[in-house]
C-alpha cells in the first residue's frame, strides 16, 4: 500500500527542501566596463594574458 500525501504534506516538504539557486547577472551601460578602445576597466595586461592562456588550456588547444 502506497502512503498517501496531502497538499499540506507536500507544501511542508517543499518548504523544507526547495531552495533558490541563481547566478546574479545583469546589464550595464556601454562605457561602464570598457573604454572607447574596448579595453576592460580595472584589468591589467598580466591578468588578461593569464585568463587567455587558461581559456586555451580549458578548451584543449594549449599544451
Amino acid at each position: 500500500m502506497r502512503p498517501q500525501f496531502g497538499a499540506k504534506d507536500i507544501r511542508e516538504h517543499h518548504n523544507r527542501t526547495i531552495g533558490t539557486y541563481f547566478h546574479p547577472v545583469g546589464t550595464v551601460r556601454m562605457g561602464a566596463v570598457v573604454d572607447a578602445e574596448l579595453r576592460v576597466h580595472g584589468i591589467n595586461a598580466t591578468v588578461l594574458a593569464i585568463a587567455e592562456r587558461a581559456a586555451e588550456i580549458v578548451l584543449g588547444g594549449g599544451r
